[in-house]
C-alpha cells in the first residue's frame, strides 16, 4: 500500500511502513510518523545526504544536476539522534577503487562492519553503501540503541560537495576520526511525541489530528543513512540470457533491506532474536595497516 508524502495520518491498516528518502519532509508527515509509531507501528526509515540516484535538473543552464538530500530532523531529535544532512561518509578501510578511481564515499562493506549478532545482518556479506551518511546517537529516555552496520574508525565526514571526488583529490585533509559511526541502527524501547502541543499551523492545533504522546508498549524503529544502495545501479546486474532480463542481485543490498521489513513484520519475538553466526576472522590485518 502506498501512502503519498502529505498523509496526515498513517493508515490503521499498516504494521510496517517503508519510508524511502523523504525530501523536505512537512511537519504534518512526520507528526504523521510519529503518531504511527507511537500507536505501535514499526518504521523502517532510509535517508540520505547524497542521493547519487536522485539529481535534480539544475535551474541554470550549463550547471551540474544536483544530488538530493532527505532527513526527518523533528523526530530524530526526539529521539537522540543526530543526522548531518549535508555529510557524508568516508572510509579508507572499505573504500572502493584504485589508483585514479579510489572512491573512498562508495563503501564496500565486508562482515566486519555487521553486527553479527543480529538476525538481520549475521547472514550478509557485503554491502554496497554509495554516498551515504552516518548517525550520531544518544537514545532518548526510555529507548535503546543498537548499531546494524557501522563504519570503520578510519573514517570521517566529508562535506556532500566533495562526494564524488576521487583518486589523490578525495583525500586532501583526510583525518580519521578515530571511532567506528552507525550507518544503520535500530531504536527500541518506549518512544515519546516529538510533537507534545500536537500538530499545530501557526501556533494553532490542528483539529482532528490524534494526540497520543508515548507509546504504551515497547516499539522499534530502524534507521538507515544511504537510499542508493536500494537503487538498481547499486544492487542488481541486469543480464541477457538468451534475448530474456535477468535480474541478479550483485551484493547483500536487498536481502538486508527485505530482512530489514520481514524482522519488523514478524513482531518482538524476531526482533529480540539473537543469531547464532560461526565465528570468522578475516584477513583484514594489511587493509587496516594500509589504511
Amino acid at each position: 500500500k502506498e501512502v503519498p508524502m502529505n498523509a496526515k495520518e498513517i493508515d490503521k491498516s499498516i504494521g510496517v511502513l517503508l519510508l524511502i528518502h523523504p525530501r523536505d519532509p512537512q511537519p504534518q508527515l512526520e507528526y504523521a510518523l510519529d503518531q504511527f509509531v507511537l500507536r505501535g507501528g514499526k518504521l523502517v526509515a532510509f535517508v540520505d545526504p547524497y542521493a547519487y540516484f536522485d539529481q535534480s535538473m539544475p535551474q541554470m543552464p550549463g550547471m551540474p544536476q544536483q544530488a538530493s538530500s532527505s532527513a526527518l530532523p523533528r523526530l530524530f531529535k526526539a529521539w537522540g539522534v543526530e543526522f548531518d544532512p549535508g555529510k557524508v561518509i568516508a572510509d579508507v578501510v572499505f573504500a572502493s577503487g584504485g589508483g585514479a578511481n579510489y572512491t573512498p564515499t562508495v563503501l564496500s562493506l565486508n562482515r566486519t562492519a555487521f553486527n553479527r549478532e543480529d538476525i538481520v545482518t549475521s547472514s550478509i556479506e557485503t554491502l554496497l553503501y554509495a554516498f551515504g551518511g552516518a548517525f550520531k546517537v544518544k537514545p532518548a529516555e526510555g529507548l535503546r540503541a543498537t548499531t546494524l552496520v557501522e563504519s570503520s574508525p578510519n573514517a570521517m565526514l566529508l562535506d556532500s560537495s566533495r562526494a564524488t571526488l576521487r583518486g589523490d583529490e578525495a583525500m586532501k585533509g583526510f583525518q580519521p576520526s578515530g571511532s567506528t559511526m552507525p550507518l544503520a541502527l535500530r531504536l527500541s524501547g518506549k518512544f515519546k511525541t516529538a510533537f507534545p502541543d500536537g500538530l499545530t499551523e501557526k501556533d494553532k492545533p490542528v483539529p482532528g489530528t490524534p494526540v497520543l504522546r508515548e507509546s504504551t508498549a515497547e516499539n522499534a524503529v530502524i534507521l538507515v543513512a544511504d537510499i542508493d544502495m536500494l537503487a538498481d545501479g547499486a544492487a542488481v546486474d541486469v543480464q541477457d540470457v538468451f534475448g530474456r532480463k535477468v535480474i541478479v542481485p550483485s551484493n547483500g543490498n536487498l536481502a538486508f533491506a527485505v530482512g530489514l521489513v520481514e524482522q519488523l513484520a514478524a513482531g518482538d519475538e524476531l526482533i529480540s532474536l539473537r543469531s547464532r553466526a560461526a565465528a570468522f576472522r578475516p584477513l583484514t590485518v594489511v587493509r587496516e595497516l594500509e589504511a
